[in-house]
C-alpha cells in the first residue's frame, strides 16, 4: 500500500477475536455477484482511501487491497492510504489536490463523519452538520473534474462501554451524518453508497444480546481493531459488488462442520498476512 510521506503516530496493536474476523468474512462471502464486471473497481485503478485516525490504522484500507490484489492478481492496482487522524471532511477536501490528485487516483473512498459530528455521546449541531455537507460535497465535485469514481462510506459507529441492549441511543448524531452521507451519493448521481454504520451496530447489538459485557470491534470506542475493521472491509467489498470466485456449483460454500480455515485478511511492506482461524458454520 503505497502512502503519502508525512510523520505518523505510532500505531498501537490490539488483539483480535479470531471468531469476529471470522464472522465478517462469512458475511463477505455470503452474498456476493459473480460478475468482474460489476466490481467498482477496475484494472489499472489507483485507489485512494481517505479518512480520519480510522483510516489511518492501516486496517480496512489493508484488507480490501489484500481481497482485491488475491482475487485479481493479474491486475494493475494501487492502493494509497491518505488517513490522517483528527481530520474531517473539511481537511479532506483542503487537501485533496495533494493527497488524491497527486496520486492520480482514478477511484477513491472516503469515510469522514466521527470528528466532524463531534464523537460519541455529542448533540447535533447545525453548524457542524451544514459544514460537513458543504465540505463533502467540495470533495464531490474536486472529484468529478478529475473524473475520479468515489465510493462514499458512511464512519463506523462508536462502540460505547456501556452494558445497554443496545449502542444506538449513544450514536444517533453519528447517524445523522451517515444518512448525509447517503443523500451526498444519491445527489451526486447516484454515486455508490456504502453503509458501515447500521451492519456495525447490529453486530454490536447481536453480541450484546447474547452478554452485555461483549464487545466485538477490538479497538477502542472510536477506533475498531482487527475485527471491527475486517467488519468494515467486509461491508466495503459487497458494496462494491466484489465477485466471489465460482466454485462447481457456481457460488462459494461455507465448511459445513468445524473445520480450520485460512484467509488472506492483509499485505504489509510487501509481506502477505495470514490470519487462521476456527470457523464452525452450516
Amino acid at each position: 500500500m503505497h502512502e503519502p510521506k508525512r510523520p505518523r503516530k505510532p500505531m498501537t496493536t490490539t488483539t483480535h477475536s479470531l471468531k469476529s474476523t471470522a464472522a465478517a468474512m462469512s458475511l463477505l462471502v455470503a452474498a456476493l455477484p459473480s460478475s468482474a464486471s460489476d466490481f467498482f473497481l477496475k484494472n489499472g485503478d489507483k485507489v485512494v482511501m481517505m479518512g480520519d485516525s480510522i483510516t489511518e490504522q492501516h486496517l480496512y484500507s489493508t484488507y480490501v487491497e489484500a481481497w482485491a490484489l488475491t482475487r485479481f492478481p493479474a491486475w494493475d492496482l494501487r492502493f494509497f492510504n491518505v488517513g490522517i487522524g483528527g481530520d474531517g471532511a473539511s481537511g479532506g477536501s483542503e487537501r485533496f489536490r495533494r493527497d488524491v490528485l497527486a496520486f492520480a487516483a482514478t477511484a477513491m473512498t472516503v469515510n469522514f463523519g466521527m470528528n466532524d459530528c463531534g464523537g460519541p455521546g455529542s448533540n447535533f449541531n447545525a453548524e457542524q452538520y451544514k459544514n460537513f455537507t458543504t465540505s463533502m460535497q467540495k470533495i464531490a465535485d474536486q472529484a468529478k473534474a478529475a473524473n475520479i469514481r468515489v465510493a462514499w462510506c458512511t464512519t463506523t459507529p462508536a462502540e460505547v462501554m456501556d452494558e445497554g441492549p443496545s449502542v444506538l441511543p449513544f450514536i444517533l448524531n453519528l447517524e445523522k451524518f451517515s444518512a448525509a452521507v447517503k443523500e451526498l451519493a444519491a445527489s451526486n448521481g447516484n454515486a455508490l453508497f456504502i453503509d458501515q454504520f447500521h451492519p456495525f451496530v447490529a453486530a454490536i447489538d447481536k453480541a450484546r444480546a447474547a452478554n452485555p459485557k461483549h464487545r466485538i470491534g477490538g479497538g477502542d470506542v472510536v477506533h475498531p481493531g482487527p475485527p471491527g475493521q475486517t467488519l468494515m472491509a467486509a461491508e466495503i467489498l459487497k458494496g462494491m459488488s466484489f465477485p466471489m470466485l465460482p466454485t462447481r456449483s457456481g457460488r462459494w460454500r461455507l465448511p459445513s462442520a468445524p473445520r480450520t480455515a485460512t484467509f488472506m485478511t492483509g499485505f504489509s511492506a510487501g509481506c502477505c498476512v495470514r490470519v487462521a482461524f476456527l470457523s464452525s458454520w452450516k
